[in-house]
Formats: C-alpha cells, sequence, structure tokens
C-alpha cells in the first residue's frame, strides 16, 4: 500500500530581489526573461517566483518555461539552477501523471548535487527522491533515501526540520504496512526533533499519526491521549481536514468504549467542518492525484 499521507515533494524557490514584482502570467515573465539589462540572476529569481504562483494550478504552461529555465541554467553551467530546473520538472510531470519521467529529473539533480558536495541540499533531495519512490509503489528504494537523508544530517550533527518530515514518513510507511510497532519509534522521534526546533508549532499531526498508530495496535488509553494533544494543536493550525479527521478519530475511540453521545458528538464535529471547507473527499482526491 502506498503512503498517500506522505510529506509532499520538496523543493527550493528564491525571493524575488527588489525592483521584480511577482509575475503571475508567461507574458510578463517573458518581458524580464528576455530584457538584455537584467542578469542571469534576476532571470533566474524571477522564473522560481513564476513556479510559486503557478505550478499547481498550471503544470502544462510552467513545463515550457522550466524548459526555458533548465536550458539557460545548462548554458551557463548554473549547478545550483540547473538542480532547480530539474525539481520543478519533476513536480511537474509527476503532476501532469507521468512519474516515471519525475524520478529521472530528480535524479539528474541528485547526481549534480553529488558533484557540488553540498550536504545538505543532498540530504533534502533524497528525501524528496524518497517522497517520490514511495508514491510510485517502490518502498524498500524510497525507505533506502529516506535513511541515507537522514545519515547525512546525523553526521552533520544539526537539528534540521527535514529530519523530522523523514522520521515521520518513515513511520507513514510502516504504519501503511501495518508495522505499527516500527512506525510508534519514527513518530515518536519526529515530534521530539519538532518540538526542539519550534516548540508545539505545526506538530498537531505528529500527534495525531502516533494517536492513530496507538489505536491500531488497539491501546485505546493512549491513543485518546495523543489524540486530545493533536486536537488542541490542530484547533489553532489551519489543517481543518486533519483536524476533521482526528474529531472521526475521537468517534472511533468512543465509540469502542461504548459511549454513544460521545460518538455523536465528535461526528457532528467532524461534519460541521466539513460543511464549513466543502467536500473534502473531493478536496484530498484531487491533491492524492497531484502528489
Amino acid at each position: 500500500m502506498t503512503p498517500r499521507s506522505i510529506v509532499p515533494l520538496l523543493f527550493f524557490y528564491a525571493l524575488l530581489i527588489p525592483g521584480i514584482k511577482a509575475q503571475e502570467n508567461p507574458d510578463s515573465l517573458r518581458q524580464i526573461w528576455q530584457n538584455d539589462h537584467l542578469s542571469d540572476k534576476q532571470r533566474f529569481q524571477a522564473i522560481n517566483r513564476f513556479y510559486v504562483l503557478n505550478t499547481f494550478n498550471n503544470p502544462a504552461t510552467s513545463r515550457v518555461l522550466a524548459l526555458e529555465h533548465l536550458t539557460l541554467a545548462r548554458q551557463k553551467n548554473n549547478f545550483r539552477q540547473t538542480i532547480k530546473a530539474c525539481n520543478e520538472f519533476a513536480i511537474i510531470h509527476a503532476l501532469l501523471g507521468n512519474p516515471d519521467s519525475a524520478l529521472l529529473y530528480m535524479e539528474e539533480s541528485i547526481g549534480i548535487a553529488e558533484q557540488m558536495n553540498d550536504s545538505v541540499q543532498l540530504a533534502i533531495l533524497y528525501m524528496n527522491h524518497g517522497n517520490a519512490l514511495c508514491h510510485n509503489d517502490r518502498l524498500t528504494d524510497g525507505v533506502k533515501r529516506f535513511f541515507e537523508s537522514l545519515y547525512i544530517f546525523e553526521k552533520l550533527n544539526v537539528k534540521h526540520q527535514h529530519q523530522a518530515d523523514i522520521n515521520n514518513n518513515l513511520g507513514l510507511v510502516y504504519y501503511d504496512l501495518g508495522l505499527y510497532d516500527i512506525a510508534l519509534p519514527f513518530f515518536e522521534k519526529a515530534r521530539l526533533i519538532y518540538q526542539q526546533i519550534q516548540g508545539p508549532n505545526g506538530i498537531g499531526t505528529i500527534w495525531f499519526n502516533l494517536s492513530k498508530t496507538h489505536f491500531a495496535r488497539g491501546d485505546l488509553h493512549q491513543a485518546k491521549s495523543y489524540l486530545q494533544q493533536a486536537i488542541n494543536l490542530l484547533k489553532n493550525e489551519p489543517n481543518y481536514t486533519r483536524l476533521s479527521a482526528a474529531y472521526l478519530m475521537a468517534s472511533f475511540i468512543h465509540e469502542k468504549e461504548n459511549h454513544p453521545d460521545s460518538v455523536q458528538h465528535y461526528l457532528n464535529l467532524a461534519l460541521d467542518i466539513r460543511t464549513d471547507i466543502g467536500n473534502v473527499d473531493k478536496i484530498v482526491e484531487a491533491l492524492t492525484k497531484k502528489l
């Protein structure tokens, strides 16, 4: 089973420098791209900003511009921009339903990063590659990439958010395989790293993953305790789909405990969220196709 809840592909976007406005359409971007008075750096920054605004909504158009990006980066022997262009091509091909092409571009960017000997960037690329491999049902290869990424971070002796992401992704892989006892330590490590880096912010999902794993193991007491932590945090995070899922999990727990009134209470809370934000199932289906 493919771990569809895994963290999506990560990629690097340069911030636009002052003096160049965010480009929202190809024509305005081409004016910058073809302006001889602008430097290559400015052109690269403009097109990277274009991706942020357009890739997920219009991958076909972004593909044409990514080709120009990649061509210029190769002409200038700009290895970092070549990596960015390859990453963007990987995302675009994934969105267009071409997973094999996405993996090829990602592997090209890894090859360049390995030659550059940029440890942090290489670790992030390994993580991205692991995500893509898992989404293509190549779980063994994906898990291998995750561990290669973790090894680099541990060798650097730094605490990085991506370490938490990788541990969370490994937990999701083993959870989806039904190996709950193996998944739990990875979720716990992800939680500890997130807390060390940014405190309680943004880790409601990790508490939720811990809760659902304990629930799957039949440990209702731990599942309930962790789920309360998740709900308290998710209420303050812009992740209403996950909060809805947490309320549904609460209803399952109370059903196991034979508390019908509580079951209905949490079902109503979940339904209220789904009503407020629209047809969540359709949204999740669309996101799954994109990832």
